[in-house]
């Protein structure tokens, strides 16, 4: 019976990459612009046991600058190329974005510091 009871948390959780510290630079005798990812996270959020402030705390315990700061946190709209990005002002939104992706069971989600 403990097999099933797993396997219902498993369905509530998603995988949510967390980027940060990333940038564009120019690709020196070429003038091309890269995409450097500096650093990224993956956090298992539980979307039924979860808040847009429960989240600030997680980030806030593995990436210690972030704390006191105001945080500007973007995730990426499904299917569309190139990429487009939408920001999460409100618990509200964080749960919205949540429960559209636990399907998928993953999201990419960038923070600006």
């Amino acid at each position: 019976m403990a097999g099933i009871e797993d396997n219902k948390v498993e369905e509530d959780v998603i995988e949510t990459k967390l980027k940060y510290n990333d940038y564009w630079r120019i690709v020196p005798k070429t003038g091309r612009e890269k995409y450097d990812l500096e650093n990224q996270m993956t956090l298992r959020v539980e979307c039924d046991n979860t808040s847009l402030k429960i989240f600030g705390k997680q980030v806030a315990n593995f990436l210690p600058v972030a704390r006191g700061h105001l945080l500007k946190l973007l995730y990426t709209i499904p299917n569309t190329k190139p990429w487009q990005f939408e920001g999460i002002r409100s618990n509200e939104k964080f749960m919205e974005v949540l429960r559209t992706h636990l399907e998928r069971g993953k999201i990419d989600m960038f923070l600006v510091l």
